[in-house]
């Protein structure tokens, strides 16, 4: 699950405050406060949880 999520957030092309996925680190959601590890790193997209961004933990 958590997988499927943080591979359709880097799929996505977001404009604005990009942030790298890096592997190994955790990322929060600011609006439902669900926590993610990132298993795959990335330069590409940004992350979010639905319309709300994620903060590096």
């Amino acid at each position: 699950m958590f997988t499927d999520l943080m591979t359709e957030c880097l799929s996505e092309d977001h404009t604005g405050g990009e942030m790298a996925a890096v592997t190994g680190k955790r990322y929060k959601c600011t609006d439902c406060d669900a926590e993610f590890i990132v298993t795959r790193g990335s330069d590409e997209g940004e992350l979010r949880c639905g319309d709300s961004p994620l903060e590096q933990l």
